[in-house]
């Protein structure tokens, strides 16, 4: 009996990683194409293009009905590697759009005029910022910026006040979910 488990073990374990590699390439080809039809080069940074990506891997996982733990980052990583591997090689053009596009600006300035809705102290100071359009954005405060000597005493008061911010994009590690993400980091703060 026991060497009939064995031999079931022996046989049926490499069929199975096979049968997951298969998967993957399914996954890969399908985000590939989903991925194309949303036309990667209008989007504005790569956090919006990453997004992009997860949803149509996440669609393509949804398709091929996959178990995939959407609340466990080590497990998220790891299924995006081994479809994102599958991707290099069967859209390459597509993989390299995604990921060479972040190079071309890295710095990219972004502002807008709104007001100060909220402002936590911790580690770093997070803004609220609520745009004159009604859309909000939470950002970083983690250096020197022209106008932050003024707030460095007390930056819970510029809550309420109308300014003008400019921002750009950047990517840190978060060591408590041993990833990384994007954050509006503050490079500009100007009262008005």
């Amino acid at each position: 009996m026991k060497k009939i488990l064995l031999l079931l073990v022996v046989f049926i374990s490499p069929a199975l990683l096979f049968a997951q590699d298969d998967v993957h390439k399914i996954v890969a080809t399908e985000t590939c194409e989903c991925v194309q039809k949303k036309d990667a080069s209008k989007m504005k940074d790569r956090s919006e293009i990453e997004m992009a990506l997860g949803f149509c891997m996440l669609e393509s996982a949804g398709k091929q009905k996959l178990d995939v733990d959407l609340s466990d980052p080590e497990v998220m990583r790891k299924f995006g590697e081994k479809v994102g591997i599958q991707m290099a090689i069967i859209c390459p053009d597509v993989f390299a759009t995604l990921f060479i596009k972040d190079d071309e600006n890295p710095t990219e300035q972004l502002k807008f005029s709104g007001q100060i809705k909220s402002v936590d102290v911790g580690e770093f100071v997070y803004i609220t910022f609520k745009e004159d359009t009604g859309k909000e954005h939470r950002l970083i405060w983690t250096r020197y910026f022209p106008g932050s000597d003024d707030f460095m005493d007390n930056p819970k008061k510029l809550v309420g006040k109308k300014a003008s911010v400019s921002f750009q994009v950047v990517e840190y590690f978060s060591p408590k979910s041993k990833s990384y993400y994007n954050a509006k980091e503050i490079t500009e703060l100007q009262l008005q």
